[in-house]
């Protein structure tokens, strides 16, 4: 009798999946560089289109491709690399990656504060908040949505500059003499609604990194609560890092 089990044919996805994986390797496909369309890959290897789409799924979840709405699948640039113990903006960290920073402003008001973010900022049920929101891109490529809420008593008139081209920690640094000092953070996974998933050129469902913070900045040599955040990061430009010293 023959004990030995023959080995299981390999699914037609793996050729496909296997042959990009050494393309990107060997930097025959480069990072940020397009891999050739569906179409040319069903017509090169014979397959069916869901067997094509399901070989670039699997890259895209591996974090070696990543799909752009309206553009293509392109090899991943180098992630985003942030530590979560230094406190720096989204513009610095874009910035020692090498990238070019932007920012698409969505909208900036001068609001009264909610029940929510006064508990959070420990702050009076009276005051008013300066809400600014973002899309901060690298290269042109989005990498977080960013709604950020200020004590605005701290920053009157902040309103009226231009936040598409300013950073918002240098402002209120060099211009309103608020020494940013440390920050307390939650992170957690959550999945792209269609709005998010539209703004970050993801798709709807991705992954996305939800941070959750409470700036602290020194006022006149006394440490206050000043802005409260949330940031949404796609995961698959975004990597984080805690540093631990025994």
């Amino acid at each position: 009798m023959n004990n030995f089990k023959s080995n299981p044919p390999v699914p037609l996805y793996y050729t496909l999946v296997e042959f990009l994986k050494k393309q990107i390797e060997d930097e025959e496909l480069k990072p940020g560089e397009t891999i050739p369309s569906e179409r040319e890959l069903i017509e090169k290897f014979n397959l069916s289109r869901t067997t094509v789409r399901k070989a670039i799924d699997i890259l895209v979840n591996e974090g070696l491709l990543t799909k752009v709405q309206g553009k293509g699948t392109f090899v991943q640039k180098k992630k985003m690399d942030d530590g979560l113990i230094k406190l720096t903006s989204c513009t610095e960290s874009i910035k020692k990656m090498g990238l070019n920073p932007g920012r698409k402003l969505l909208s900036s008001a001068v609001i009264p504060v909610t029940k929510n973010i006064a508990t959070h900022m420990q702050i009076d049920s009276e005051e008013k908040l300066f809400k600014l929101e973002r899309v901060l891109y690298g290269d042109n490529v989005p990498i977080n949505i960013t709604t950020s809420h200020t004590v605005y008593k701290y920053v009157q008139g902040i309103e009226e500059y231009d936040f598409e081209k300013e950073s918002l920690y240098n402002i209120l640094e060099n211009k309103f003499n608020i020494k940013i000092n440390h920050s307390v953070r939650t992170i957690e996974a959550v999945l792209a609604n269609e709005k998010e998933a539209e703004l970050l050129q993801i798709s709807v469902g991705s992954p996305i990194l939800l941070f959750n913070g409470l700036v602290y900045g020194i006022i006149n040599g006394e440490e206050k609560p000043i802005e409260y955040f949330i940031s949404k990061y796609r995961c698959d430009i975004s990597k984080f890092y805690i540093e631990q010293i025994r």
